[in-house]
């Protein structure tokens, strides 16, 4: 990141102030994002039965995060999104709970989706 704000300083400036908007050039806004990920999640959801894997990138991880938790896009960056996390999501009668979010150990992810409060 060091290098993108040396090399870049006006449009790291921007991405800064407007996080959801910001678009790189030749880029996409994270609402750009958001708009592509909701309707393929929901197809997903829709030709699938049972649990479903999804394996994303932090973005797509975070725009999805803040969809499910009622987060205005402009704060995904408050959640965290390690390399190689693992988010839970369940869906109870047609809404969505965030389970568990950024497990990264073996033993979190295992409590995490063989807990008996899901």
């Amino acid at each position: 990141m060091e290098e993108v704000r040396r090399s870049f300083p006006e449009e790291y400036r921007r991405r800064g102030e407007d996080p959801a908007l910001h678009a790189a050039p030749g880029g996409e806004s994270f609402v750009d994002l958001q708009k592509r990920v909701i309707p393929a999640f929901d197809e997903i959801l829709h030709e699938g039965e049972g649990p479903i894997l999804i394996v994303g990138h932090a973005g797509v991880n975070r725009v999805l995060l803040t969809h499910f938790l009622g987060m205005p896009l402009g704060n995904l960056f408050r959640l965290g999104q390690d390399y190689a996390c693992l988010n839970v999501i369940v869906s109870e009668k047609g809404l969505f709970r965030v389970h568990a979010m950024n497990l990264t150990t073996l033993a979190g992810c295992n409590a995490a989706l063989f807990s008996e409060s899901r």
